[in-house]
């Protein structure tokens, strides 16, 4: 997909969310879709920035949380002071190397869920992160 079909895709997305379209609204959303870094918000804020300057750190934050709120993207807890965001392109968890900081897409087995009794529980998300050492980081210190 092209720049602008990303945007327009990321304009259809929030019309069917009942958000209200804009310029950084799709912008943000559309960095999310073509981005697959788990960025934070001052991240998505520096890259975009430059296309967008009237777009401040307040804009992006506003967007990120009415994005998560209408289940859009994905508000990643991984780290204790720093939140990270997602777009869920399919079920997926997360893996954070406790040396580099790098988020990584672990996937999900789908099945996962059919072992939980649906008369006991009503899963409305699965939130599951694993943390420990990326191949690059656990050769550099075995080596």
């Amino acid at each position: 997909m092209n720049n602008v079909e990303i945007l327009n895709k990321a304009l259809d997305i929030l019309k069917s969310a009942g958000l209200r379209q804009s310029p950084q609204r799709s912008a943000v959303l559309a960095y999310l879709m073509t981005h697959a870094t788990h960025p934070s918000a001052e991240v998505i804020y520096q890259e975009l920035s430059p296309y967008y300057p009237t777009m401040s750190l307040t804009t992006v934050y506003n967007t990120l949380k009415a994005l998560t709120e209408a289940g859009t993207i994905y508000t990643l807890k991984i780290e204790r002071d720093n939140a990270h965001f997602d777009y869920p392109h399919y079920p997926h968890s997360h893996f954070r190397c406790r040396c580099c900081g790098e988020i990584f897409d672990v996937p999900l087995d789908e099945n996962v869920l059919d072992k939980i009794d649906k008369n006991k529980y009503h899963v409305e998300s699965v939130e599951i992160y694993y943390q420990g050492l990326c191949d690059n980081c656990f050769l550099k210190q075995n080596n």
